[in-house]
Formats: C-alpha cells, sequence, structure tokens
C-alpha cells in the first residue's frame, strides 16, 4: 500500500514551478478504534442514503492530501511517527485526535468554499499550505487521509458563504476553470475524514521561487452554488 501511496503522491504533483520532490519516507498512522469506528459509522451512513436513492451502492471513499503546519521536524528528540504535544504543530495534532472542523481558516482567513476541512487530489497543491513554523528543519511533510465524499456538489466558482452541502450531498468539490486552477475538496462532518499516511519528502523550494502562486486567477470572483448548479 505503501507504494501506491508513493505513486499517488507522484502523480498528483501538478505544479509545473516545483521540482518533483525527493521521497524520504511513507508512514502508516496509527488508527485508535473509536475513531476508526466513528468513521465507519458515518461511511455506512452514507453509503445506506446513497443506496436508498439508487445513485451508487458505495460511500465514494478515496484518498486525498492536506498540507497544514509540522513544526516538531527537527527535534532529535522524535523520529517517525514520534508525536510531540506542540499546540503549534497542527500535524501532531491532526495524527492524535484526526480534523477539527472548527480550526479551519485558522491559518489562511480566505474559505474558498466556508468553514470545511480541506484536502486535494493535487498533491503539490496541498504542498502550498505546509508550514514548517520557521524551523526549517530541510523536510516536508502531507497528511494523506482517508475521505468519504459521498455524492458532491461539483463548483467552478467560490462560494465562502457554504456551511454545509446541500440536501443529498456530503462534500463540495472544486474543480479546475472557473476561478481554480487546481482540484480542492471539502467535507464537512468531521467523521468524514481520517489521516491515514504522512509521507515526508523534500525538493529545492528556491527553484523558481518567484513564480506566479497556483489558484490566484480571479480569486475575488464569488457565485453562489445555488447558480453554479442552475444556471
Amino acid at each position: 500500500m505503501r507504494s501506491s501511496v508513493l505513486q499517488f503522491f507522484l502523480a498528483g504533483w501538478l505544479h509545473p514551478h516545483k521540482p518533483v520532490p525527493d521521497v524520504l519516507d511513507v508512514y502508516k498512522l496509527p488508527q485508535p478504534s473509536r475513531s476508526v469506528k466513528a468513521y465507519e459509522n458515518y461511511r455506512d451512513k452514507v453509503t445506506s442514503e446513497l443506496r436508498r436513492s439508487r445513485k451508487t451502492s458505495s460511500a465514494n471513499e478515496t484518498l486525498l492530501f492536506h498540507g497544514t503546519r509540522h513544526t516538531c521536524l527537527g527535534d532529535p528528540s522524535l523520529s517517525g511517527t514520534s508525536l510531540c504535544d506542540r499546540f503549534s504543530c497542527y500535524s501532531c495534532g491532526v495524527i492524535r485526535a484526526s480534523f477539527k472542523r472548527d480550526r479551519c481558516g485558522q491559518r489562511h482567513s480566505f474559505k474558498r468554499f466556508g468553514t470545511g476541512i480541506y484536502v486535494s487530489s493535487c498533491s503539490s497543491k496541498a504542498d502550498d499550505y505546509f508550514d514548517d513554523g520557521g524551523t526549517d528543519p530541510g523536510v516536508r511533510t502531507l497528511l494523506v487521509n482517508k475521505v468519504v465524499l459521498g455524492q458532491p456538489l461539483e463548483l467552478r466558482f467560490s462560494d465562502p458563504s457554504i456551511s454545509e452541502p446541500p440536501p443529498a450531498r456530503h462534500s463540495v468539490i472544486g474543480l479546475p476553470g472557473g476561478n481554480l486552477n487546481y482540484p480542492e475538496t471539502v467535507v464537512y462532518d468531521e467523521d468524514a475524514i481520517r489521516p491515514a499516511y504522512l509521507i515526508k519528502y523534500r525538493y529545492d523550494t528556491t527553484v523558481n521561487a518567484t513564480a506566479t502562486p497556483p489558484d490566484t486567477c480571479a480569486c475575488a470572483t464569488e457565485v453562489p452554488w445555488e447558480t453554479q448548479v442552475d444556471g
């Protein structure tokens, strides 16, 4: 499975101004039984809803990337998936207790599709959100997560007013085009996602460092989701 995760990571590295990274390791993360049970219960609930509506027989489960602050990478007392207890180390916090929706926007005020948990199939996009907290350890990390998409709402323009998916939908997928250059996915239920793997990698961040940042095209453009679907 680790080799499949590695291939998925490299296939999702799409930004032309970023060098292909050197992957150092792929760690399988611990899965506390209570956390797993809550995730499986949510997945089973979504599966039942979709079967009743005859849309599909599965919960549309997939793997997606999430980048966040990881401040303990340079700590010599930690290795592998050892977890620190720093409040500022969001990565260890997610590994320990999964994702918390109320922490959305603590580092980035722009919420393209409202307050939710943001992930992407584009690993180089998730890399934009990695932050070492100024420790500069020379390595970077991404979380690879199991995500239940269910029946997604697909949009091409930002709508920060979204607080939850509309009826019969379970997630929002932002598609390239409109004002997105790369795909992103948002779930609004904390039990729809669980961290599964941690990828440790590095690349020369100075190469093409002056290139235009991704996903900056027409960012001010916002279109209500009802208009995007019905228009």
